[in-house]
């Protein structure tokens, strides 16, 4: 299990970071395909690494029941909390970002 959510986890994460300056799921999010297609491919091979006999051996993992299955996305969605709120911290501390001023011009 511990495989699993550690690499849900990373799933996670790239989504977190993906809307760092929106929603989660926002409409620009399901604009990048090449995102989306990665995050399949590696929730495929996390599967193929837990039920794949070939792929246990070489993982050294065991295969998940469902109730398992259930327990490791929702374990490693708590970054989807974590992030937001660490934000919402930062802000409360600091303040809210402050635009980052234009860059003068070159002089010539």
């Amino acid at each position: 299990m511990a495989f699993t959510t550690f690499g849900l986890f990373q799933l996670f994460s790239a989504l977190q970071a993906h809307a760092d300056d929106g929603p989660l799921l926002g409409r620009h999010q399901f604009r990048n395909r090449t995102m989306w297609l990665c995050l399949a491919r590696v929730l495929a091979g996390q599967a193929i690494a837990v039920h794949v006999p070939w792929a246990r051996t070489v993982f050294g993992t065991v295969p998940l029941n469902p109730a398992q299955w259930a327990v490791c996305p929702g374990t490693a969605a708590k970054v989807l909390l974590f992030e937001p709120a660490l934000r919402a911290a930062r802000t409360a501390i600091r303040g809210p970002r402050r635009p980052t001023p234009p860059a003068p011009p070159p002089n010539g």
